[in-house]
């Protein structure tokens, strides 16, 4: 718990911890669930009757694109209305980071940008993402948002997400670690992907998609910038990450 910012004791507030090696058991994912029965109102039958109920409300699908086993991550957040994509790099799998980064948003949006942004949010049952209640709730005790969760093992319930994360992978490969990244590396990742034309959206970006339905400059308080499309590259070296090339594997490097 103390490892993975659970409890508000540091690693340092604890004498003996900085002088014994971790245990092999730490290198693994954060794999507990914060509250018992998060799912309760919460399921994707109450996501499908929250919409019926409420037309003009869009869904933003959030996600988690995982680097190394028990390195650093990207929480991911799709508005589906645009194919507009938001990232956010976190330390580990660890529901209190993603419990951060909301309350980071808060406070740059503001909260009439945050609810207006995020009125609802559909994501998966991963436990990196079962502090639900926490995560509705504003610093003030009020509400932010309402949180829902998918079937289990039907990602296809958020399946423009999932297609997203095909771009994602072609400049963050499977297999590469995120450790070395920064945010600012993240969102100039996000924003070539951002500026990538969607036949889906009538040849337009999700950048200008997005700024049509939330108004200029929305774009750019969730750290994302305007590239031209005909600039956009989506290769490891975006990210300043080398590749091996096939003599290097071939001489074992």
């Amino acid at each position: 718990y103390v490892n993975y910012g659970v409890l508000s004791a540091k690693r340092g507030d604890l004498k003996r911890a900085c002088m014994v090696r971790p245990r092999k058991s730490l290198a693994k994912e954060y794999q507990h669930k914060v509250e018992t029965g998060c799912y309760v109102n919460r399921t994707y039958k109450d996501y499908l009757a929250y919409i019926n109920a409420n037309h003009d409300a869009r869904a933003v699908m959030m996600d988690l694109v995982i680097g190394r086993p028990g390195g650093k991550c990207l929480l991911t957040l799709h508005f589906e209305n645009a194919a507009f994509m938001v990232a956010h790099l976190i330390d580990n799998k660890c529901a209190e980071n993603v419990v951060n980064v909301y309350d980071r948003l808060w406070n740059s949006l503001g909260p009439q940008l945050f609810c207006r942004l995020f009125p609802l949010v559909l994501t998966d049952r991963g436990t990196e993402f079962s502090s639900p209640l926490r995560l509705e709730t504003a610093p003030d005790g009020g509400p932010r948002t309402r949180i829902f969760y998918c079937d289990p093992m039907n990602s296809n319930q958020k399946s423009r997400l999932e297609r997203n994360h095909e771009l994602i992978r072609e400049v963050l490969p499977k297999g590469t670690s995120f450790d070395d990244l920064t945010q600012e590396k993240v969102n100039l990742m996000m924003s070539h992907i951002n500026a990538y034309v969607r036949l889906s959206h009538d040849d337009k970006t999700p950048y200008d998609a997005f700024g049509f339905l939330y108004g200029k400059g929305a774009a750019e308080k969730l750290g994302i910038t305007k590239i031209d499309p005909k600039q956009v590259c989506l290769k490891p070296s975006l990210a300043g990450i080398v590749m091996p090339t096939l003599l290097d594997s071939i001489r074992g490097k």
